[in-house]
């Protein structure tokens, strides 16, 4: 499944809209748009294994 999110992830890295959201996010929170895409992954790495456990 973290695969899957990842591959998703990459695949929409390339989308102007969600580039754009993920530069306001970094933005917002002063960090790197790498630093931004890692606490992203994480998040929604961390999500889905709450979603595998209920």
């Amino acid at each position: 499944m973290h695969k899957r999110l990842l591959d998703h992830a990459t695949k929409r890295r390339n989308n102007p809209h969600v580039t754009g959201r993920i530069k306001d996010f970094a933005e917002e929170r002063d960090l790197s748009l790498s630093e931004a895409y890692t606490e992203l992954l994480e998040a929604g790495l961390d999500t889905l294994e709450t979603q595998d456990q209920q």
